[in-house]
């Protein structure tokens, strides 16, 4: 801005060098593979994630306080130092031998990811995908992980070359399925306690509204989970992390899909089945405005693979969704019903089959 005299520019530059230096963003990021590599894993993962949240903290509250109206000044350097973060991070990351050096290049990385959303001219939806970025997908999961591969990794002093490469990569593996499931818990925690509350029929909001972040923040945290869902589902995992996201389910209840898109939407009663592929729907937009609407699926009822419910939907007791069915909103199906087509229509009045005995 043209209000905006030199000194004050200067004082900004001099600022966010010191925070990208504690950051371990680039240019000020020459010390932390050193660091990283000399210090002992429980020291390293301190490194990973409480000076960095807090500094990024900071960050938040000095560029968006007194330097708000500088953001055409600050953003520039942020996005340069986001780009060069992640290109440096990613590529140098490569070539390393060392875990702990490793984990310093991702680190490196992971802050030039963090900056885009302090970049973000969305300013308040970019400091919010920042902090849930910071705190769910790599701050909290990290830390059980890195603590097993520490444990498991002292097994390797004094050992051969092969046993020791042996035990690191035993001990990266063992690391990872911690980390993905400390995702998926953590992922699903705060799902739980962002999720809008829906009490009646629907709930109706402005897109431009805070139940409208808090939706959205609830959809990114569900989709960052899918490369880890499509792995575990059908599974008492993932009924476990739809239950932490929300959802009410029954007992042996199967589901086979990662798009169950509003968790906190749906209930399931015992002995349901959904098919790979089928997507629940738990809200819509129109006309400007966010509606939200709950799920019911009765017990013993069949959803196809493909299929799509829509908001409102209700699946009788016993009834059956054909694969790549539609069934619109505020749809009721009842009791023992088939249900298939574009949109669905009843096709049978009974759901019943032949048991095996009897074919």
């Amino acid at each position: 801005s043209s209000d905006i005299n030199t000194g004050i520019i200067v004082g900004i530059v001099f600022i966010l060098s010191g925070l990208i230096f504690k950051i371990s963003a680039v240019p000020f990021h020459m010390w932390t593979p050193d660091v990283y590599e000399g210090s002992s894993t429980p020291v390293t993962a301190f490194f990973a994630t409480a000076p960095k949240m807090a500094a990024m903290s900071m960050l938040v509250n000095i560029l968006y306080g007194p330097f708000s109206g500088a953001f055409e000044c600050w953003q520039q350097i942020i996005i340069f130092v986001s780009i060069a973060s992640m290109s440096l991070g990613s590529f140098v990351a490569i070539k390393q031998t060392n875990i702990k050096r490793l984990l310093a290049y991702s680190s490196i990385a992971h802050m030039g990811f963090a900056l885009i959303g302090l970049a973000s001219p969305l300013s308040s939806l970019g400091v919010q995908a920042l902090l849930i970025y910071m705190l769910i997908l790599w701050g909290v999961p990290l830390v059980p992980s890195l603590a097993i591969f520490d444990y498991i990794h002292c097994y390797s002093d004094g050992q051969s070359q092969w046993i020791t490469y042996f035990i690191t990569a035993f001990s990266l593996v063992i690391a990872f399925i911690v980390y993905i499931h400390a995702l998926l818990i953590f992922s699903g925690l705060t799902q739980r306690l962002l999720h809008v509350r829906v009490e009646g029929e629907k709930r109706v909001a402005p897109l431009e509204s805070w139940m409208t972040v808090r939706w959205a923040i609830c959809g990114q945290l569900h989709r960052a989970t899918w490369p880890v869902l499509t792995h575990v589902v059908p599974s008492p995992i993932a009924n476990f992390y739809y239950r932490l996201a929300g959802s009410k389910i029954g007992k042996k209840v199967q589901l086979n899909t990662v798009h169950l898109n509003d968790p906190g939407m749906v209930r399931i009663d015992d002995n349901v089945v959904i098919g790979g592929g089928a997507i629940i729907n738990g809200h819509l937009v129109e006309k400007g405005q966010l509606i939200l609407s709950p799920i019911h699926f009765k017990k013993d009822c069949l959803i196809g693979a493909r299929a799509t419910i829509q908001p409102g939907v209700v699946i009788g007791e016993g009834s059956v969704i054909a694969t790549n069915a539609l069934v619109g909103k505020w749809k009721t199906i009842p009791d023992g019903e088939v249900w298939a087509g574009l949109p669905a229509k009843c096709i049978k009045k009974n759901s019943d089959r032949p048991s095996s005995e009897e074919q």
